[in-house]
């Protein structure tokens, strides 16, 4: 298993779009005035996901969910929460993928 952080590959505009989709649908949200700063906070997601996670795919159903779910606690400002709620997930996809989780 390799330990060492992987290169950042930044998301596709396909990814951001039905990221954000998820992150509106699961915070019931139907205006598009915050789609900038919900795609910056995907971004940011992705990005921190990724320094944990090595080599991950987002098309992976499970990583997919990670980062939305990171962006729907950054709305909500409550990120402080989410390794927290999140810690089995993330340790089990590091080990999958490879990480320092």
């Amino acid at each position: 298993m390799d330990n060492e952080i992987a290169e950042y590959v930044p998301l596709s505009e396909g990814a951001i779009t039905k990221c954000l989709t998820f992150v509106k649908a699961r915070l019931k949200m139907v205006y598009d005035a915050e789609d900038e700063a919900l795609k910056q906070m995907i971004v940011n997601s992705h990005r921190d996901i990724g320094s944990k996670i090595n080599n991950y795919d987002i098309e992976d159903e499970r990583i997919f969910e990670l980062v939305c779910e990171r962006a729907k606690y950054t709305y909500e400002d409550v990120l402080e929460y989410f390794e927290q709620s999140f810690h089995g997930n993330l340790w089990s996809l590091s080990r999958e993928f490879g990480g320092i989780y």
